[in-house]
Parts: structure tokens; C-alpha cells; sequence
């Protein structure tokens, strides 16, 4: 019933000459980034790992629902896993081929650790590592395969 008035309406204006739109720039669809976001972007940018990881910890602490701040904070991590572990271990060897991009072999090592591990540190640990991956893989068919698995594990 209003799509007629609307149409209606368009046509009378063009008949009076009034015609135009909106241009909208980059900039104004761009949402401004947090302060808080730009401390945790200058310490990752001038090489801290560490005062990065803290400062989004710090986003988070605050703004426990902000989605970037939790994938930013996934990525960090596993690259200040990837850069400081032994690569003989399990869990050090799925970042290492992870970061090669072999997400579904990664996503396997902690899900058979999660499967066949008595260490229930060491299964936390797991999920954790899994769930911060499957977080910056975002949503790929590897990703729903392994959280299916995932979730068949964790109702074993």
C-alpha cells in the first residue's frame, strides 16, 4: 500500500525537477576505531606480542561481547605460540601447521588430543588452543567439520 504513494511521490518530484541521492564516502561507513582498540594495535605494531596481548586481555576485561577484540586476541596468541614453543609437542606442531595453512591437519592433532588425552589439562588446553583457531579460520567447511567432531567428543 506504500510502495504506490512512494512511487507516486518519486514521479511528481521528477516532474518538478527534484532529483538527487546520497553519496556516501568510505569514511562515512567506516566505523571509527575504539581507543582502546589502537593501544592494542601500536604495541602489536612496534613488535610488543606481549603489551598487545594485554591490551586487548584489558578490551576484553571491559567489553567482554567485543567480537574483534576476542579474534585479535586468538591471533596474538598463536603468534606468540608459533614464535616461542617447542615445535616436538602435539599442540605446537597444529600452530605450526596452522599458520601453514593446513587448518583441517591442526584442527585434527588437538581434536585426537581432546579424544585420547587422561590429562584433563591438557584437553582444556586443547579446546582452548581449538576454539582460538577455529575463531581466526572463521566460518570454512574445515571448521564446521571439526566443531562437529568437537561437539561429538565433548558429549562422549
Amino acid at each position: 500500500q506504500v510502495s504506490p504513494i512512494i512511487d507516486e511521490l518519486l514521479s511528481a518530484a521528477a516532474q518538478m525537477g527534484v532529483t538527487g541521492g546520497v553519496k556516501l564516502s568510505h569514511t562515512d561507513t567506516v566505523e571509527p576505531e575504539p581507543v582502546e582498540h589502537r593501544v592494542a594495535r601500536e604495541a602489536e605494531a612496534s613488535g610488543d606480542i606481549p603489551a598487545a596481548i594485554a591490551a586487548w586481555e584489558n578490551v576484553l576485561s571491559h567489553h567482554s561481547r567485543d567480537e574483534k577484540a576476542k579474534s585479535e586476541l586468538a591471533r596474538l596468541r598463536l603468534v606468540q605460540r608459533t614464535s616461542s614453543e617447542n615445535t616436538g609437542d602435539p599442540q605446537s606442531q597444529a600452530d605450526a601447521l596452522f599458520g601453514e595453512g593446513n587448518h583441517a591437519q591442526a584442527f585434527n592433532i588437538l581434536l585426537d588430543i581432546i579424544e585420547t588425552s587422561s590429562n584433563t589439562e591438557e584437553k582444556d588446553t586443547a579446546r582452548t588452543r581449538l576454539l582460538d583457531l577455529f575463531r581466526i579460520a572463521g566460518n570454512t567447511g574445515e571448521v564446521r567439520a571439526a566443531r562437529t567432531r568437537l561437539a561429538t567428543l565433548l558429549m562422549v
